[in-house]
């Protein structure tokens, strides 16, 4: 079965137990894991996460992508650890500021990582106070730490990611 079919499958499970009392972020002490598919240029990959709220407006994460490059758009192939990129984030949350329902969060913040920095948005919305879905994107505007070889290959700088996924609420 194709990743598709199963997300798919997945969305439709977990939408038949949506809570009316989900909440998408809870504020203070919201603890958040994320995991899902990634596409960099039209390049697969994937992203796993977490995000802690410290108020009823910011919350704090973590993260690591990997993308898978296709290595024939480069002269010399990525190797290694080239694919992976270690990320901190901030985000604002608007579900209370712009009075969305409990269930839907929309968010934005800075981002910085091992290769890149720059700013990223998405939507979140949850189906039960465990489980949700969340759309990101994120764009870099800057290089940070690098070694050559990703100087040359430049995997993520000037790359928009997007990314799909799962959220599970551990609070």
């Amino acid at each position: 079965m194709s990743i598709i079919k199963r997300m798919v499958l997945l969305l439709l499970l977990v939408s038949g137990i949506r809570d009316a009392g989900a909440q998408a972020f809870d504020g203070n002490f919201d603890f958040k894991l994320y995991a899902g598919y990634m596409t960099v240029d039209f390049d697969p990959g994937f992203e796993i996460g977490a995000d802690y709220g410290c108020n009823d407006w910011l919350s704090l994460g973590t993260g690591v992508r990997y993308r898978i490059a296709d290595k024939s758009k480069f002269d010399e192939p990525p190797q290694g650890m080239d694919g992976f990129d270690v990320k901190a984030h901030a985000y604002i949350h608007g579900q209370h500021l712009l009075g969305l329902p409990s269930w839907l969060d929309v968010y934005a913040g800075p981002f910085v990582g091992f290769h890149t920095g720059g700013m990223c948005g998405g939507v979140r919305m949850n189906f039960s106070e465990w489980i949700g879905v969340y759309a990101d994107c994120a764009h870099p505007l800057f290089n940070t730490f690098k070694n050559k070889s990703n100087d040359d290959l430049g995997l993520y700088r000037g790359h928009t990611v997007i990314s799909v996924g799962l959220t599970v609420n551990l609070e």
